[in-house]
């Protein structure tokens, strides 16, 4: 039995819905991980900048401490 041209169109249709259906679950699960890295980038940037800022006060702590032995 062969299929009439308007059921292969509505088969056609059906795939072309289903692919956009799962298209716009890779796209939302996407979004979502892409989200978490840049919260963890931006976690992981306030880290460094605290860490420098640390490593500065001790640097200028040591220079302090260098000018008072001469």
């Amino acid at each position: 039995m062969a299929l009439t041209n308007a059921e292969k169109q509505a088969a056609h249709r059906a795939r072309q819905a289903q692919a956009l259906t799962d298209m716009a679950a890779v796209i939302e699960r996407q979004s979502r991980e892409i989200a978490d890295l840049q919260a963890r980038v931006a976690d992981l940037a306030a880290q460094l900048q605290k860490e420098t800022a640390a490593k500065h006060a001790m640097e200028l702590k040591m220079l302090k401490a260098q000018l008072k032995a001469k």
